[in-house]
């Protein structure tokens, strides 16, 4: 009998599972390990602050690429949603909480499936810490040091932590007042503090950490400080489509040109008095086409020059938490600063940070009770010395790609490539670590659609 394992049990390992154990017509035996405390919800749907929503509206949220209205459908059947008109929940961005419920749902409905199937299906609550290959198969060791060998390996595993370059004195990190996992539950002595929280980062992780600080109580003024300070952008035009116009984008041949063409289109919308929106949405299906047609010196182009102007552009915030914010820095509660971290100095109840704004030219100090780091995953596998992805790295199971972004994979076949440079039979990858190979591979929208396509693969050679 076959051994599938899935290295993580959020939405891209849990998909992955559901896909498996729908389209199996043969028994075999399915492994889920990833910490009990974010099982199935992972660390995005988690109800740790009931007021966090989801970015994107309930009509486009469904796991099933196949069957789009799952979701909707689910939530109408809801006590709370029952006699609402389905149209306006259809457009509405609802509770990651919520959406949370409905994957657990989902996996007590997919364990029964497989029960009749007679497919052993295993959770296991733990983390990996390494993986070797085994004869023909994968040796997996657990945080416990329990082994289990698998036939089949998916890395699934999620966002890493963000990295802590971001800090000017790297001993920071040890500091009890430096927090450099935004997910967790935020510390009491930070939330009943009477100092500042600096928050380094601006996008959505930063939004996030705002709403749970102002939700679990904590009422000093946030700073946010990042490099270039953009504001995030709502969403003002949700269901206004854009007339296509990808063969103007896919006739592009270099970045220059590229940006050319969408520019064109905005200048057309904003002469309507109509934002940016919707022209970034209708760009939305070919960005991974257009990403793997650019140069790998066009790409590190973007990445330098472009990349936080579409991360403004593309994720957008429900129109009302975006006001939410507004009205906080209106009220002086949150400040938006440009700029970097000069130095950093910790003190008995907190830290002195000095920094460089922008906007003044001027450096400033700030007494605070806390930093939270909302840079982003870190990516790059040589950063992270205690995942067992710098094993698989430092063995030659794995590579990065070119940009480092992510695991160097096809993204046909999802199988990962070695140091060899020819595919490593019997291991794959999907999500986030195919960021370099397509850009966009974060959302739900992909996480479905490669779930769905890998699980079809291998349930052909079961």
């Amino acid at each position: 009998m076959k051994h599938i394992a899935i290295i993580g049990g959020g939405f891209a390992g849990i998909a992955t599972a559901i896909q498996l154990v729908q389209q199996g017509e043969s028994p075999f035996r399915l492994t889920v390990i990833n910490p009990e405390a974010t099982f199935v919800t992972g660390i995005a749907y988690q109800p740790y602050a009931t007021k966090l929503l989801l970015n994107v509206n309930a009509a486009k949220m469904s796991l099933f690429p196949d069957q789009p209205a799952h979701f909707l459908d689910w939530v109408m059947a809801q006590p709370d949603y029952a006699g609402l008109p389905q149209p306006f929940v259809a457009q509405a961005f609802l509770p990651r909480a919520l959406y949370g419920e409905y994957l657990k749902q989902l996996w007590q409905h997919t364990r029964e499936l497989a029960e009749r199937k007679a497919i052993i299906l295993q959770p296991i609550a733990g983390s990996v810490e390494s993986c070797r290959p085994l004869n023909k198969q994968f040796q997996l060791t657990l945080e416990n040091t329990a082994q289990l060998v698998a036939d089949w390996v998916i890395i699934a595993s999620g966002n890493a932590l963000p990295s802590n370059k971001v800090l000017p004195d790297p001993c920071i990190a040890k500091s009890p007042f430096y927090l450099q996992n935004p997910w967790q539950c935020l510390p009491q002595a930070v939330l009943t503090a009477s100092k500042p929280v600096l928050i380094i980062g601006n996008g959505l992780t930063m939004v996030d950490t705002v709403l749970s600080l102002r939700q679990n109580g904590f009422t000093q003024p946030i700073i946010a400080l990042s490099r270039h300070g953009y504001g995030m952008l709502p969403h003002r035009h949700n269901g206004l489509a854009y007339p296509d116009f990808s063969s103007e984008l896919l006739a592009a041949t270099s970045l220059r040109q590229l940006v050319n063409v969408v520019h064109k289109h905005i200048r057309l919308v904003r002469a309507l008095g109509v934002s940016a929106e919707p022209v970034i949405d209708a760009i939305r299906p070919y960005t991974q086409q257009l990403w793997r047609t650019l140069s790998l010196k066009d790409k590190q182009r973007f990445l330098a020059k472009i990349r936080h102007l579409w991360g403004v552009a593309r994720h957008r915030l429900p129109l009302h938490i975006h006001d939410d914010l507004q009205q906080l820095r209106l009220d002086g509660h949150l400040k938006i600063y440009a700029g970097k971290l000069l130095h950093v100095t910790e003190q008995p109840d907190g830290l002195l940070v000095d920094l460089t704004n922008r906007k003044t030219g001027q450096q400033q100090r700030l007494a605070v009770a806390a930093i939270i780091n909302c840079t982003g995953p870190e990516s790059d596998l040589r950063q992270q010395p205690h995942h067992f992805m710098y094993q698989m790295l430092q063995e030659g199971l794995i590579t990065q790609d070119s940009l480092r972004l992510g695991i160097a994979a096809d993204s046909n076949s999802f199988n990962v490539i070695a140091a060899d440079g020819k595919p490593q039979a019997g291991l794959f990858t999907l999500g986030g670590y195919l960021r370099g190979e397509l850009w966009e591979s974060t959302a739900v929208n992909e996480l479905r659609s490669q779930a769905k396509t890998l699980a079809a693969q291998l349930v052909q050679q079961l």
